[in-house]
């Protein structure tokens, strides 16, 4: 009787696993993003940013730290994904896959990158010059805004196979399409506006990526809760 139970509770556990790790990773990033408060906007002085940089020293570097903890379970969780989604794919399938992890680590990499450079900046604290503020912190607003694009693309690889191979369903599938067009055509207007609604760090920008945390977050529920050949 061991042997049968063993063989039906034991692939659970990492599959299990993985997705509690996803869900920890993501809220790990999303207090991450938090802690140093308001976030930089492109309209801000020189003076302000470097007077919060100085405030805030020990929130931005803790938050790096924090980022890249949660960086461990979400590839942890993203790992579980492309087993998922290989399984019996071949061709196309397998493809996709593979555009999973490595869009979902791409994205999670440039957001990393750019808390760095505010993790730097703050480091140097009292020391740092003025006038190399707004090019450093401008910098870091747009690796993190890049990181949009990549897990946008790993959205769209999971609309269109997941619900295949039963990861999610149809429903859900949709969902991750809309929620990818969303937090990609929000990553434009921070490009293009010095001041306003639409530049970095502002309501818009930082609303459109709600729906794709809200959507990881569930994703990864999901995966926790279910077994490979679950919908």
């Amino acid at each position: 009787m061991l042997g049968p139970m063993r063989q039906g509770t034991g692939p659970r556990t990492p599959r299990r696993l993985g997705g509690v790790a996803g869900a920890v990773g993501v809220g790990l990033l999303v207090v991450a993003l938090l802690l140093p408060g308001r976030p930089f906007q492109t309209s801000d002085t020189a003076v302000a940013m470097r007077a919060a940089l100085v405030a805030h020293r020990r929130a931005f570097v803790v938050s790096t730290w924090v980022a890249a903890l949660g960086a461990a379970g979400f590839i942890w969780f993203l790992g579980e994904l492309r087993a998922r989604l290989s399984l019996n794919a071949g061709g196309d399938g397998d493809a996709r896959a593979t555009v999973v992890a490595l869009g979902g680590l791409g994205s999670w990499l440039l957001t990393l990158a750019g808390m760095a450079v505010f993790a730097g900046l703050a480091l140097g604290g009292r020391d740092i010059g003025t006038s190399t503020v707004p090019a450093a912190v401008g910098t870091g607003n747009v690796l993190i805004e890049l990181g949009k694009l990549p897990l946008a693309a790993a959205l769209v690889a999971l609309g269109v196979e997941a619900p295949r191979h039963g990861v999610i369903s149809w429903v859900a599938a949709r969902l991750a399409l809309v929620v990818a067009v969303v937090l990609a055509v929000s990553a434009l207007p921070p490009f293009l506006a010095d001041r306003g609604i639409w530049q970095f760090g502002s309501g818009p920008d930082l609303a459109g990526a709600v729906p794709a945390t809200v959507w990881l977050l569930w994703l990864a529920v999901h995966v926790a809760r279910t077994t490979a050949d679950q919908p």
